[in-house]
């Protein structure tokens, strides 16, 4: 009997049941079944679904064959080593290909005076990083993006 008293008292705190069951049987001994919670899956941190380069400086850019995507590697404004692929969307390709090729091709002043360089995007992939970017351009604002989702 001081079985039966114990149980609610452990489902009260949570402790260690999930359900606690009394059954009577004909010889009067009473049997509890305690059943153990499953353990509780880790928390996985969800990975933001768009991510927005401020980019101080860029070290290489290099196109596909075919020129579907490029990977870009560079510093961002937090001197945070980056490395990204960018798959063009095919509507931009070719808009978005020459906007990179121009800024590139600037004199040392004209790039600087462009700081940050930005480009933002939706994620395709979060390893390797790949976004399918709709925004590359200089003086760009952070476009709404969380703290967190910036560079």
């Amino acid at each position: 009997m001081k079985i039966q008293r114990i149980v609610p008292l452990l489902l009260l705190i949570d402790c260690c049941c999930v359900s606690a069951q009394v059954t009577n049987t004909l010889s009067q001994r009473n049997t509890i079944t305690i059943e153990m919670p499953q353990a509780a899956a880790p928390i996985e941190k969800t990975l933001p679904t768009w991510y927005v380069f401020k980019i101080k400086a860029f070290h290489k850019v290099t196109y596909s064959d075919d020129r579907t995507f490029a990977i870009v590697e560079g510093v961002t404004m937090k001197d945070k080593e980056f490395k990204v692929k960018m798959l063009w969307d095919d509507s931009l390709k070719g808009a978005q290909q020459q906007a990179l090729d121009q800024w590139l091709k600037r004199s040392k002043a004209d790039f600087e005076a462009g700081i940050p360089y930005v480009i933002a995007g939706k994620v395709i992939s979060p390893d390797p990083l790949a976004i399918k970017p709709d925004t590359l351009a200089p003086h760009a604002p952070n476009f709404g993006a969380p703290p967190e989702n910036v560079y």
